[in-house]
């Protein structure tokens, strides 16, 4: 069972947290570094994180190209 612990100090509340529906089950990050593996879903992020610096490289590219042919 799942707890929630609203507020700080002695004003504090538990509250038990609903179960986990399919969609949530799903979603759940940990679950699928579980069932997919550790290196695989790092390779998924370093992947995605190499693209990201790509695209971003390549709109500087041609932001800069922009600019040169401009100053023409």
């Amino acid at each position: 069972m799942s707890y929630f612990t609203l507020g700080t100090g002695a004003a504090t509340y538990r509250t038990t947290l609903p179960p986990l529906d399919r969609e949530h089950s799903m979603n759940y990050v940990h679950g699928l570094f579980l069932l997919v593996g550790v290196v695989t879903m790092v390779r998924a992020l370093v992947e995605e994180a190499a693209t990201l610096a790509s695209l971003a490289l390549f709109l500087g590219m041609i932001a800069i190209w922009a600019h040169v042919i401009a100053t023409l």
